[in-house]
This record gives C-alpha cells, sequence and structure tokens, in this order.
C-alpha cells in the first residue's frame, strides 16, 4: 500500500501565489482551491497512491511559538483571498474522500493538553518514519510511503 502525505498549506500557498485571482461570479476567489486540486491530480497521477492524507496547519500557536516568542515574528498574515478558500478546499477534500490531517495528537488518554505541530511537521514526522523503515520517501511538501 502506499500513502501520498501532503502538506495542505504549502501547496495551497503555493497554488495561490502561483494563480492570479480567479473568482466565481458571485465574488468568491478559488485560484488557491483551482491549483491544489491541480497539483494533487498531478501527483496522484505520478504516485498512484492507495490513500492519500493532507496535512493542515491549525490556528493555534505551535510548540515552536511556546519555545521561542519570535517565531514567525516577521511572517505576514494569510492573505484574506486565501483563508476564505482553506474552509471550501477542506470541505472539498472531505467530500471527495480525502483524510485531512491536523497537527494536534488525540488527548483522550493524556493528562495535559499535547502540543500543537505544524503541517510540516506531520509530513515531516512521516517522512522520518519512512526513512527509518527504508521506505523510498520522497521530500516535503509530499511523500509518498509504502506501507
Amino acid at each position: 500500500m502506499r500513502l501520498l502525505v501532503i502538506d495542505g498549506n504549502s501547496i495551497a500557498n503555493r497554488a495561490f501565489y502561483g494563480i492570479k485571482l480567479l473568482t466565481t461570479r458571485d465574488g468568491r476567489f478559488t485560484n488557491a482551491i483551482y491549483g491544489f486540486m491541480n497539483i494533487l491530480l498531478s501527483l496522484e497521477k505520478e504516485c498512484e497512491p492507495d490513500e492519500v492524507a493532507v496535512a493542515f496547519d491549525l490556528k493555534a500557536p505551535t510548540f515552536r511559538h511556546k519555545m521561542y516568542a519570535e517565531y514567525k515574528a516577521g511572517r505576514h498574515a494569510m492573505p484574506a483571498e486565501l483563508a476564505q478558500q482553506m474552509p471550501v478546499l477542506k470541505e472539498l477534500l472531505t467530500l471527495l474522500g480525502y483524510r485531512i490531517v491536523t497537527g494536534r495528537p488525540m488527548t483522550s488518554l493524556a493528562p495535559y493538553p499535547p502540543p500543537v505541530t505544524p503541517a510540516r511537521t506531520t509530513v515531516s514526522l512521516l517522512r522520518e518514519i519512512g526513512t527509518a523503515c527504508s521506505w523510498s520517501v520522497r521530500p516535503p511538501p509530499f511523500c509518498w510511503l509504502p506501507l
């Protein structure tokens, strides 16, 4: 079995900035969604995975923010035109049967809240596991793992 793991935020950003602003007739932006789906379909064609998981960042400070107060201090906020596309993209992916992964592990067994991890850390962790198991692994922002 092969699993394709994608850093959803990274691919959405690439798509958003790589394609001119596109909108529906009623003014909703769609360029990130359009570009993301083109990239996803291209990766699926190339990798022929059995399953696909898309990792997204949560809207919460990560463990890195807690370790270093200046983490991402110089980075600009997500543009509103991209932010409004993210829930639609996640809903579309869910409706199409893709697995959405976030950086918050299950907490039911833990006596304390676990750290929030960014999508790229989730993808990198899966990549390290694959490498340790001698699987053929592609570099982030996406990788595929034969399971």
